[in-house]
């Protein structure tokens, strides 16, 4: 049988005859899911000299045929359908208790997710699950069982708890996976090492002795030399060895030093011995604003759609969603069936009375909802970046990715390399379209092009840290206003030393024939080389661009220096003129914007930590660089005098 899940088409088995389906006996309206009721023989259970159980010839009965469900799932009649759960499923509701102290409910929305991590799980291309949740939905919940189902009913496996705090993993670890396991009953739980109250690891020991049994039905469960243990939020949690289940609870919300995204590459290895799946990961999560991890969430989201990139998607991960009217408790009929109308009526309801944007993210009708980032967040008009990333998802707009160097010809040339750090929309018209006249270099296409660029601070580099970014801009042309007036190339990267980026910025400046506007706060080292310590052993101040007019207070008292070389985000004049001028374009001209690194980060850029925003800083003085001089190829319009003149002939 196959029911399609979330773009998944996941397996299960077919229905048995009607009469081995459990409750098929009862009037339709009375068929629901019921929790088995565990005899009161095993409340009083006798034990021998080694600590183990002796079960009855009935209970054994009763015991195989609940492992067999646990195993393999179950069926069950549920208002006249036969109706199938997984064996984790099935666990959860008869065996698990929620941190509340209370049982789970059947719910259909559960029962399709349990279905999809069930498809999921046993596909060697998917390493794991990343979820979008509401709150209250139970997902974590879910999680943790599947963590400790795993854990104690399967031999060395080893299994992991982190979450956007250490102190947020220990409670999880605490009130969700100890608090579940201890109410499991004698036959499904395994011996631990003892511990009465373990902290941060429970361990399920290999016992140094075996009881012989004929059927072998719990040796196999006992001293299962298993774990699970929680750790702090640190890149280098769960870095290494082998581990069976990762659970990552509230991905959306991971402290700055610590991105979902960098933590994820390093953690899925943890999953795979070589070519070969060896675990999972549950990454679950509301969705925080951009500037506080959502972004980087979203990013992995992205990375992670099934239904554009199929089963073996960039993260390795697939993605599931429930909307927020499904599932919602109080809009439950008697059969775990959503009220799903009902439900979003409340919704709606409680969203208009609060007027709280964040109600939407934290219960979403759509995807869409789930990432609303709203205006509050971001500096600019947010639907409108929205719209160009859908634009750019659903539209094959591929960026040429390469290198630039210089020949011996002292000219310019483009290479293409997939570990280049330029990326181009378009290339220039008239490549290197600069003269030299006195061994001095001069712009061409000055009134076509312009640059701006936001480097870094010091001057040689090791480890992590700030990257230059540099965008080049075509001016706005008449002829062409839809392709125009746009960003056409990028550089994105992190030379190790300040020569070796201002040779970068030389290059795009010569390759474009215009000059390159340098954020001027980090130094002003580019003057000497630009000036005499470049390749090319000539005077290339003229490629460097000097403050832009769209910068210069004619209010000033002082005066201005018109000369000076770059642009100061020290002047507060300045500031406020690239935040206008984004902002601006935004609104107007968000449909030009082709590069996908930039839209992203515009949405978490912050005016006032700009230092961390290098490709909106960039993209910024760009702008700056397009006001002024356009191309001169305007439209021609016909020009009449003043006055019409005729000419009179006598002859007619």
């Amino acid at each position: 049988m196959i029911e399609v899940i979330y773009s998944m088409d996941c397996h299960y088995p077919t229905a048995p005859s009607i009469n081995k389906i459990q409750g098929h006996e009862l009037p339709k309206k009375k068929q629901k899911f019921h929790r088995i009721e565990i005899p009161e023989s095993f409340y009083e259970v006798e034990f021998d000299n080694e600590g183990q159980p002796i079960y009855s010839p009935e209970q054994i009965d009763f015991i195989t045929v609940e492992w067999n469900r646990i195993n393999e799932g179950h069926y069950f009649m549920n208002n006249g359908i036969p109706t199938y759960i997984t064996g984790d499923h099935y666990y959860y509701l008869n065996y698990w208790t929620l941190e509340s102290g209370v049982r789970p409910q059947f719910r259909d929305a559960d029962r399709k997710w349990f279905l999809f991590y069930n498809e999921c799980n046993h596909d060697k291309n998917i390493l794991g699950i990343v979820r979008v949740k509401k709150r209250r939905e139970g997902a974590t919940s879910q999680s943790s069982c599947i963590l400790t189902k795993h854990a104690t009913t399967n031999e060395n496996t080893r299994c992991g708890i982190i979450s956007k705090t250490g102190r947020d993993a220990e409670d999880l670890f605490q009130n969700m996976v100890v608090y579940g396991f201890r109410t499991l009953p004698i036959f499904i739980q395994p011996r631990t090492d003892g511990t009465e109250d373990p902290k941060k690891k429970m361990i399920f020991v290999k016992q140094s002795k075996r009881k012989k049994s004929s059927t072998a039905l719990y040796n196999k469960r006992e001293g299962l030399n298993s774990l699970i243990e929680w750790r702090n939020t640190a890149l280098n949690s769960f870095d290494s060895g082998r581990w069976s289940i990762l659970l990552i609870d509230e991905a959306s919300k991971f402290p700055a030093e610590v991105p979902i995204q960098e933590y994820w590459n390093i953690a899925k290895k943890t999953l795979t011995e070589g070519a070969n799946k060896v675990g999972f990961g549950l990454m679950v999560s509301t969705v925080n604003p951009p500037n506080n991890g959502g972004q980087e969430f979203k990013n992995i989201w992205d990375e992670s759609d099934q239904a554009r990139h199929g089963r073996s998607t960039p993260s390795r991960l697939v993605r599931y969603f429930c909307p927020a009217d499904e599932g919602y408790a109080g809009f439950i009929d008697e059969y775990g069936f959503s009220m799903k109308e009902e439900a979003r009526e409340h919704i709606l309801k409680e969203r208009a009375m609060s007027k709280q944007d964040q109600d939407i993210r934290d219960y979403p009708l759509s995807e869409i909802e789930a990432f609303k980032f709203n205006d509050v967040d971001c500096h600019f008009n947010l639907d409108n970046i929205e719209q160009q990333e859908t634009y750019l998802k659903n539209n094959n707009k591929p960026l040429r990715r390469g290198r630039l160097y210089i020949d011996g010809n002292d000219k310019v040339q483009f290479a293409d390399d997939s570990s280049g750090s330029w990326w181009f929309y378009k290339l220039p018209k008239k490549p290197n379209n600069f003269f030299i006249k006195n061994n001095i270099v001069y712009p061409a296409s000055s009134a076509e092009y312009g640059i701006g660029c936001d480097p870094f601070r010091h001057s040689m580099i090791s480890g992590t840290g700030s990257m230059a970014s540099a965008f080049v801009g075509e001016k706005l042309d008449l002829t062409n206003i839809d392709d125009t007036g746009l960003p056409v190339a990028h550089y994105y990267g992190r030379p190790k030393m300040k020569t070796m980026l201002w040779k970068e910025m030389l290059m795009g400046a010569l390759y474009f024939g215009t000059p390159v506007t340098i954020e001027s706060d980090a130094g002003d080292d580019y003057y000497d080389y630009f000036k005499t310590n470049n390749e090319l052993k000539l005077n290339c101040l003229p490629m460097l661009g000097k403050k832009p007019d769209a910068v210069i207070d004619s209010n000033r008292k002082t005066k201005t220096n018109y000369n000076i070389r770059g642009v100061s985000s020290g002047d507060a004049f300045a500031l406020g003129k690239q935040l206008e001028y984004c902002i601006n374009y935004i609104e107007h001209h968000c449909h030009k914007i082709y590069f996908a690194n930039l839209l992203e980060e515009l949405k978490r850029y912050r005016h006032d930590q700009r230092t961390e925003y290098d490709t909106t800083v960039s993209f910024m003085i760009m702008l700056l660089t397009l006001t002024g001089q356009n191309k001169a190829n305007t439209v021609t319009k016909r020009t009449n005098p003043l006055l019409e003149t005729f000419t009179i002939s006598n002859f007619q």
